[in-house]
């Protein structure tokens, strides 16, 4: 009965990650066939999937992080982020802004903190697509 939960959840991922295409069927029939020559579930799942889904894996973190990030800081801004004790770089912005004209870097530094840190995810992520070569 295991067995068969972990057919159907392989399946699921495989379908999910190839877009309900014609691509999903023939990896399914491929975990089938490998099944089928006394491959277990874990086996398959590190010696197959796991090699061929570790790049686009990287790829799809390092894109996603910065927009994550920017997300986050904008939430907070807007008070629907983490309680106050809690620092965040958005609600540190927004405290910020009343003293904007005296002390610029209380909310200035916070700012480019953010800033800094999503371009540097954008290069991590350009970084590692050139270096495999991947064509976008």
């Amino acid at each position: 009965m295991i067995g068969f939960i972990m057919d159907i959840a392989i399946f699921v991922v495989a379908l999910v990650a190839c877009g309900l295409g014609g691509a999903g069927l023939a990896i399914w029939l491929v975990l089938k066939i490998l099944r089928s020559l006394g491959g277990n579930s874990l086996w398959i799942i590190l010696h197959h999937i796991l090699p061929n889904i570790s790049i686009p894996l990287l790829m799809q973190i390092t894109s996603d992080i910065g927009p994550a990030l920017v997300t986050t800081s904008s939430l907070s801004f807007i008070g629907m982020g983490a309680q106050p004790p809690t620092p965040e770089w958005g609600s540190m912005v927004s405290q910020g802004r009343q003293y904007l004209l005296d002390y610029w870097w209380i909310s200035t530094f916070p700012g480019a903190g953010i800033l800094v840190t999503v371009m540097a995810f954008n290069s991590l992520g350009e970084a590692v697509r050139e270096s495999l070569q991947i064509q976008p």
